[in-house]
């Protein structure tokens, strides 16, 4: 069984984590690499949709 300490610790590291990212994004005003990062993914989904389609 997990500790609550444990899940306190992942906790605390995600957050700082995803504190830091925001602070880049935001201080480099276009984040042009989130972005990409983003159309990239949109776009696996949409072809692995589109191939479950095809396969049915």
């Amino acid at each position: 069984m997990i500790s609550w300490q444990a899940v306190l610790m992942g906790y605390g590291c995600g957050l700082v984590i995803g504190l830091s990212l925001i602070y880049i994004m935001l201080s480099t005003q276009y984040p042009t690499w989130f972005s990409r990062l983003v159309v990239q993914f949109e776009h696996r989904i949409t072809t692995r949709m589109k191939k479950q389609k095809k396969r049915y």
